[in-house]
């Protein structure tokens, strides 16, 4: 080992798949691995000129997504919605797809809370400035 330097770190390595029973670490893996999987479905899209949709629930249960060309148009033609494109790549169900009408309430009334609360944290500065 004349001159050379010896190796300091383990560089990277495989981790076992399993739970990780820390809540907090839990919830900085998942915010990790979600950007990375977005990143990963972004390049695709540019890549390949895919069109896709990726839903995922943290552990606290809040639904992030992401979609190219959206969310919604992916989710339309998922489910044979009379919307553009007009062709499916799926037949329509009998019944709907329950997954992608829950998603969409699901999503929509998380959209609401979210707008609700930062209008609330607006006016309340809002009113803060107003009373100095």
């Amino acid at each position: 080992m004349s001159g050379a330097m010896k190796k300091t770190g383990n560089g990277r390595r495989k981790i076992e798949i399993k739970r990780i029973e820390k809540e907090e670490e839990r919830q900085v893996c998942f915010s990790k691995r979600r950007a990375s999987l977005f990143n990963k479905a972004n390049e695709l899209s540019h890549l390949c000129g895919a069109q896709l949709a990726v839903v995922v629930f943290s552990p606290g249960g809040k639904p992030f997504s992401y979609g190219h060309p959206s969310v919604d148009s992916i989710l339309d033609r998922f489910s044979c919605r009379p919307s553009p494109p007009p062709s499916c790549l799926l037949p329509p169900h009998p019944f709907g797809n329950p997954v992608i009408c829950w998603l969409r309430i699901n999503d929509s009334h998380t959209r609401t809370k979210q707008r609700r609360k930062k209008r609330e944290t607006q006016s309340s500065a809002f009113t803060k400035i107003n009373l100095q």
